[in-house]
């Protein structure tokens, strides 16, 4: 009993989800970010601390804003297809399931496609500029991957080789191996054949591990654009720690995404990317479609699509999308209806994919 009276009396400490954008404390960031990315933290001393000891083992970000193999268009982006999956490090297949679900053929002989964007989670990079582990640096076990046949290429190479454009952002360690070629890590990616602008990278509360939301913009060939966000919320958080936040790991996810999120809108409410229709997207770890941090999401995201009731990770829905419109009024674009889908095949990852069809405003 007084366990549980000492959990429910910490149990507050679900309000310290709330960010900045501030850094000036912050060891393990502004070193690994680009000048271009914007970047938001907790704001709580705690989890910036926890998330430093994470950070400390990762590389730089990837920041290539400009594919080499544009869509295939007429007089701009008319519509955006948009692809959703936790591609489980080097298990998923990224290259055949490019090459599949968006049409690409990559290699010498370059095809461009239909614009899309891939919103990733468990990409991963090996490079030797991924750094050493030291006494404090947190290490994550590296991510279970099935076996599969053919090469195993992080998403830095699949990048280059389909001439796409790619913001990357290590999250943790994947795994303490050191390799010829340097070590691993992984975290959240974008992949486009369409130019992104504005990369923004949204720390989330320290929970199991590092977790991270990246976002870029993409703009219609009249004046609207669209901001997508990969996501990527814990799964199962150490027992002191669902005891200590009434079990609102993930909720702290949500709500400190979310802040994030108002605070940049108001940070460039003088500009366009201020009104861009958003689709928040991604891996959210959830067993039930109606878990507490969904709900909080869907209230923040009230133009998002019904729940499909299918499971994306076995049985259970782990993945999810979320939409709300820009301010841009009758000529902002909307979702298309009857897109949004689970694509049948798993690639070789634990997650199947999603996919849904952004059309930008007139």
């Amino acid at each position: 009993m007084a366990l549980v009276t000492a959990a429910l009396s910490v149990g507050g400490c679900i309000a310290s989800y709330r960010t900045t954008a501030d850094l000036a404390d912050r060891a393990c960031p502004p070193a690994h970010a680009a000048p271009a990315m914007g970047w938001y933290a907790p704001a709580a001393v705690r989890d910036r601390g926890a998330l430093d000891a994470w950070c400390a083992g990762v590389g730089p970000s990837v920041l290539d804003t400009l594919p080499a193999t544009r869509a295939t268009t007429l007089g701009g982006v008319e519509a955006l297809r948009v692809l959703v999956w936790n591609v489980s490090a080097g298990g998923g297949d990224l290259l055949g399931f490019l090459e599949s679900e968006a049409g690409l053929r990559c290699g010498p002989t370059r095809a461009s496609a239909p614009p899309f964007v891939l919103l990733a989670q468990e990409a991963y990079r090996r490079s030797g500029e991924v750094p050493p582990a030291r006494s404090r640096t947190r290490v994550s076990a590296p991510a279970a991957e099935r076996e599969r046949a053919g090469p195993r290429a992080d998403v830095t190479t699949i990048a280059a080789r389909c001439g796409l454009a790619l913001v990357y952002v290590p999250a943790v360690r994947n795994g303490g191996a050191e390799f010829p070629d340097g070590r691993e890590d992984r975290g959240n990616a974008l992949l486009a054949n369409v130019p992104l602008h504005d990369p923004i990278v949204i720390e989330l509360p320290a929970e199991d591990s590092r977790r991270l939301v990246i976002a870029a913009t993409i703009r219609g060939g009249t004046g609207d654009s669209l901001r997508v966000m990969s996501l990527h919320f814990t799964l199962l958080p150490k027992l002191w720690r669902n005891l200590t936040t009434g079990n609102a790991a993930r909720v702290r996810h949500a709500l400190g995404m979310i802040d994030a999120l108002e605070r940049l809108e108001a940070d460039r409410s003088d500009g366009a990317v201020g009104q861009s229709a958003t689709i928040a997207a991604g891996d959210a770890n959830t067993w039930s479609d109606d878990d507490a941090a969904l709900q909080r999401l869907r209230l923040a995201f009230p133009d998002s699509p019904a729940p499909l009731g299918e499971g994306t990770r076995g049985p259970f829905p782990a993945d999810h999308v979320f939409f709300r419109r820009g301010n841009t009024g009758l000529r902002g674009g909307g979702l298309l209806e009857g897109t949004y889908r689970r694509l049948p095949s798993d690639y070789n990852s634990d997650h199947h994919p999603l996919v849904i069809t952004y059309r930008f405003g007139r």
